[in-house]
């Protein structure tokens, strides 16, 4: 088979790599990063597994060889599920809406307490969904 501008696509490829790591560089810098930007950081690195693969993919057929294009596809396809799996299972108790800590609930019906008028409180139900906190007190 005859394939034809692979030098123009290996050029589109390598400006797209550039482009791409502008946010995946500025992430990386970010200091804290909530479960949101972790995302976007691992999705951002997938981004530029996924050129890498094509890029050597293309090369390796200018040269004669395109076996490469399928094993670095399922490479990249490997890291992209392990950081998928990796980043579902720091996020899924967040995604479910978990209890937070005793600590912070006593935190909250310390500060229901100090509030004037109020008698007393009791069941006091929260769930966190990233980083929002959400009570509720159950009657």
């Amino acid at each position: 088979m005859a394939y034809q501008n692979l030098w123009l696509a290996v050029g589109v490829i390598l400006l797209s790599m550039v482009i791409a790591v502008v946010p995946l560089i500025k992430l990386y810098q970010q200091k804290e990063r909530g479960p949101a930007a972790k995302a976007q950081l691992a999705e951002s690195f997938n981004d530029e597994l996924g050129l890498l693969a094509a890029l050597v993919g293309t090369l390796f057929i200018m040269w004669g060889k395109p076996i490469a294009d399928p094993i670095a596809s399922i490479l990249v396809a490997t890291i992209i599920a392990y950081n998928g799996v990796k980043l579902f299972l720091e996020n899924f108790s967040f995604l479910l809406g978990r209890s937070p800590e005793p600590e912070y609930l006593a935190k909250i019906k310390n500060m229901a307490l100090s509030v004037p008028g109020v008698l007393g409180v009791h069941d006091i139900r929260a769930s966190t969904l990233g980083q929002i906190l959400f009570t509720r007190d159950a009657h």
